[in-house]
């Protein structure tokens, strides 16, 4: 009896211990590579300048910018068995990829979600408001 406990209790653990481990999951790109299109509204739009992903971008005195967003992944989702989250990463669309910056100081951080929310004007610009003067006045 003994001898058969054994045996029947190797042979539910055995597959049991084989599952051990963690399995990683990279998940489809969330964002993918988009043209964007940004208008500042200021009095003096020509003094901002916007940081897309590592990239540096100076506003014309029209306060209009075009510009490119790469694809953004996901990462890696860890899971025990592969069945059990441990860890989910976060959601690339609100991942802060947009600086809006006013003498090399960061004034605001946008996320792709955030960006494609904003009021759009009639030639597809996405507007966002900013005041030159009273960013000036918080910093000192």
């Amino acid at each position: 009896m003994k001898l058969f406990q054994g045996i029947a209790f190797a042979a539910v653990v055995a597959p049991v211990l084989g599952l051990t481990g963690c399995a990683y999951r990279m998940a489809a790109p969330l964002v993918v590579q988009s043209k964007q299109r940004l208008r500042i509204v200021s009095d003096a739009p020509e003094r901002f300048d916007v940081r897309v992903q590592a990239l540096d971008y100076h506003i014309p005195s029209d306060g209009r910018l075009m510009f490119e967003i790469k694809m953004v992944h996901r990462g890696c989702s860890v899971y025990l068995f592969d069945r059990i989250p441990i860890r989910k990463v976060a959601d690339p669309r609100k991942e802060k990829i947009v600086t809006i910056m006013l003498g090399g100081v960061s004034l605001k951080s946008l996320s792709f979600q955030e960006l494609s929310k904003l009021q759009t004007d009639s030639d597809g610009y996405h507007q966002l408001a900013l005041s030159a003067t009273s960013s000036t006045q918080k910093r000192k």
